[in-house]
């Protein structure tokens, strides 16, 4: 077993190969009110029966407050690297990708990203934190979605704040016009982009 990473909520994600040698991720989080990997559990598994590629869940237990969620490895490129080698490319199928996902019908979405998500004026389904660490890229171009404990009715705008965001985290000055071309958004409001952004951070 190989730790690959702890967000700042204490989760703690380990990367092992299982008996049948397929490598697999196990989150443990001790402290469901921080991060609940149940929540995330759930968004998966309903997005995924959407239609949309996400990550594949094997398995969930919890036990005296702690959580363990189990998935199966992504076979493709981490959303950073695909960033590094192509930034353009990687934001264009990222854009397409996200088309889809805020297309999906929001009556039949039974989360929301934030309590006043249903006085929304443009409400979607949305991702809430498609940063590139979030997504894996496959040999076809198929963008899978990780982490989904965001997902839920909410402003696409909360999606595209969180990407610009990680663009500057990761040392790229591009501004998304790859990603807002492909999505179909020629001109951006960079007036919902600012209080989405602020919505993100918060978070």
């Amino acid at each position: 077993m190989v730790p690959v990473w702890r967000n700042n909520r204490g989760v703690i994600t380990i990367r092992f190969v299982d008996t049948k040698g397929h490598a697999c991720f196990a989150k443990l989080c001790h402290d469901p009110n921080l991060e609940d990997l149940g929540c995330e559990m759930e968004r998966t598994l309903w997005l995924s029966r959407q239609g949309i590629p996400t990550v594949e869940i094997i398995d969930y237990m919890e036990k005296d407050g702690q959580q363990l969620l189990i998935s199966r490895e992504i076979e493709g490129f981490p959303g950073i690297a695909a960033l590094h080698d192509n930034p353009q490319g990687t934001l264009a199928l990222l854009g397409e990708a996200l088309a889809s996902l805020h297309s999906l019908t929001v009556d039949e979405c039974p989360f929301s990203y934030l309590p006043q998500s249903d006085s929304l004026e443009d409400p979607c389904v949305i991702h809430g934190d498609p940063a590139f660490p979030n997504f894996v890229i496959r040999k076809d171009g198929e963008v899978v979605f990780l982490d989904c404990g965001d997902v839920g009715i909410g402003d696409r705008y909360i999606d595209f704040a969180a990407i610009l965001k990680s663009l500057s985290l990761n040392g790229v000055t591009d501004k998304g016009a790859a990603l807002f071309n492909a999505y179909g958004l020629i001109n951006p409001n960079s007036a919902r982009l600012q209080a989405a952004r602020n919505i993100y951070d918060a978070g």
